[in-house]
């Protein structure tokens, strides 16, 4: 295993074939479907919205009699000052960055979701787990935003193949306040075509206008209200879209994998950022199962 200089993974020798059977069993979820699947959850059991409420008054980024102020949290650029939605050098704003830390009753919240929802609905098994969920704000015309759609793949950043992706909106996300998705076999054929070279996709779907719109005319935006939940099969080309709606676009991300297929990993897959973090339990997979939650 190497890394491009896109800082993506490169498998080299034996680790390649293995890594190429690997691509081509994927995750359930993609032996089941088109690499998709939306399911819907009780927001009474799993209020996230009060939680990211909660968390956006304690953290001190917004005072709570502003919050009563906005029907719902898609207005939340309306009260927050500019300095706190603009992207920085690392194309990452302020409040995005004080979420990569929540508290325990967050923590609470998205174990006993994993545990009681995505077990039995989703996965259908135990499974291991993201240990923290990454929280993501996209706000309307955020400055700094100076980039086409970089359509990607989790695995490119060497996440393993047999992953699941499952991203949930905090408010409602349609339209260019959402992500961009291509369907499975779709994706495929494009990553085909590039011979899984996934340093050629990082740097091609920015320079390489035909790429780009291929990549764009296989894809839809995710259109989900509060209350649903998405998940994808990791091969399944995704991207971020400017956002040039009125709406502001909460949600957060996590992967869970299931035991049995993680129990059968023959690579060592490690991510390709600055931690380099092994995709094992006790490192970026909790060290508990869902069941043991």
């Amino acid at each position: 295993m190497s890394y491009t200089t896109h800082n993506t993974v490169r498998w080299q020798g034996e680790d390649a074939r293995r890594f190429r059977a690997d691509f081509n069993r994927g995750s359930k979820l993609g032996r089941a479907a088109d690499g998709q699947l939306i399911v819907i959850y009780d927001t009474e059991l799993y209020p996230f919205d009060r939680h990211i409420r909660r968390l956006l008054v304690n953290k001190g980024l917004v005072p709570e009699s502003h919050l009563a102020q906005i029907p719902s949290l898609e207005k939340l650029h309306d009260i927050l000052p500019p300095a706190l939605t603009a992207l920085d050098d690392g194309e990452l704003n302020e409040v995005s960055r004080q979420f990569y830390d929540t508290d325990t009753e967050f923590v609470s919240a998205y174990e006993a979701f994993l545990r009681d929802f995505a077990g039995p609905q989703i996965v259908k098994g135990d499974f291991v787990f993201q240990s923290t969920p990454t929280i993501r704000f996209h706000f309307p015309h955020q400055t700094g935003f100076n980039w086409r759609p970089r359509f990607h793949t989790d695995i490119m950043l060497g996440h393993p193949p047999q992953e699941l992706n499952l991203w949930l909106p905090v408010c409602g996300a349609s339209g260019h306040a959402s992500m961009l998705i291509a369907d499975l076999t779709a994706s495929i054929g494009e990553l085909d075509k590039l011979g899984l070279d996934f340093s050629r996709l990082a740097g091609e779907v920015q320079t390489d206008e035909v790429l780009a719109a291929r990549c764009h005319a296989i894809s839809h935006s995710v259109d989900l209200p509060y209350g649903q939940v998405l998940a994808f099969d990791p091969r399944c080309l995704h991207a971020t879209q400017y956002n040039d709606t009125d709406h502001t676009r909460i949600s957060f991300d996590f992967r869970v994998l299931p035991l049995d297929d993680y129990e059968a990993m023959s690579l060592e897959y490690r991510g390709t950022g600055r931690r380099q973090m092994l995709f094992r339990r006790g490192h970026y997979f909790d060290q508990r199962t869902s069941r043991e939650l």
